[in-house]
């Protein structure tokens, strides 16, 4: 998910010091955009594109039964919900 998200891998060793930005941090904030050349994503941006997959209940004519159906979720989505799926990791 960090791909997608304004997030910095790098982990200082000592908790205390002044944080600091790796040159790949700094990239993705200066250009908005991943190394991979998409989007970078807030939180709050990420959900919003995430709303955006919709369920639509259908009902045929003439017909009393319903059923709904999911929109396909566009790559971001889909590669979004996917690591969503996955457990965090803790080491």
């Amino acid at each position: 998910m960090a791909s997608v998200r304004f997030a910095d891998r790098s982990v200082n060793p000592d908790p205390v010091a002044k944080a600091e930005r790796s040159p790949a941090a700094q990239q993705k904030a200066q250009t908005k955009r991943t190394v991979s050349d998409a989007p970078a994503h807030s939180y709050r941006t990420l959900l919003t594109e995430l709303a955006t997959q919709t369920r639509n209940t259908t009902r045929l004519t003439g017909q009393d039964a319903t059923f709904a159906k999911l929109t396909q979720p566009t790559p971001l989505q889909a590669g979004a919900l996917r690591l969503a799926n996955e457990p965090p990791i803790t080491t």
